[in-house]
């Protein structure tokens, strides 16, 4: 079940919290990787790690500047299309560790071909979640029942938003090869 189209405090900042969580753990399986692994794609016309986090730092980009009034995703399907993956996707990947796989990325959220240190992606990664979730509590607090629209799943309410983007990055984070030690917690 969704959550509550009216997030609280403590709703919105237990997504900044998932989403800061989901980048941790993006960053701990890149760490791992040698800098052959972090610059080669995981298989022929996929992409490298280095441009799955990236594609992540421009996703998170867009996601704050959709929340704060700067940018208007463009819808990706018909408006009956969004509603029904509205309404059954969007539960399933709140609920769930599932997130739909084989859709291409928006032209805006396209990493570059050129891959990029290691250090500076993750930087720059954690930077983005960083001031997104800062945007996500300060526009959610003020306006709770803000929607965002998205290209695929149209109007999400901010917290819907926040948790979908939470999954996308635990998804790009699964095409990573588990770290040998745990996560620090």
């Amino acid at each position: 079940m969704p959550p509550p189209p009216h997030a609280t405090h403590h709703m919105l900042t237990t997504a900044c919290d998932a989403n800061s969580r989901s980048v941790d753990l993006f960053a701990h399986r890149a760490g791992a990787l040698s800098s052959v692994q972090w610059e080669a794609p995981r298989a022929p016309g996929k992409w490298a790690p280095c441009q799955e986090a990236g594609h992540l730092i421009l996703s998170y980009r867009l996601f704050r500047q959709a929340l704060l009034g700067e940018y208007v995703f463009a819808p990706r399907v018909s408006a009956e299309r969004m509603t029904a993956l509205r309404e059954t996707m969007v539960p399933r990947i709140i609920a769930s560790d599932w997130f739909p796989s084989g859709v291409d990325a928006i032209a805006e959220s396209q990493p570059s071909p050129i891959p990029a240190s290691r250090e500076q992606l993750l930087a720059e990664l954690e930077a983005s979640v960083r001031a997104f979730n800062d945007a996500l509590v300060a526009v959610g607090e003020a306006d709770p029942e803000r929607r965002i629209r998205h290209g695929f799943f149209g109007e999400l309410p901010v917290l819907e938003l926040a948790l979908v983007a939470a999954a996308h990055t635990r998804h790009h984070a699964r095409f990573l090869p588990d770290a040998p030690e745990k996560m620090p917690a």
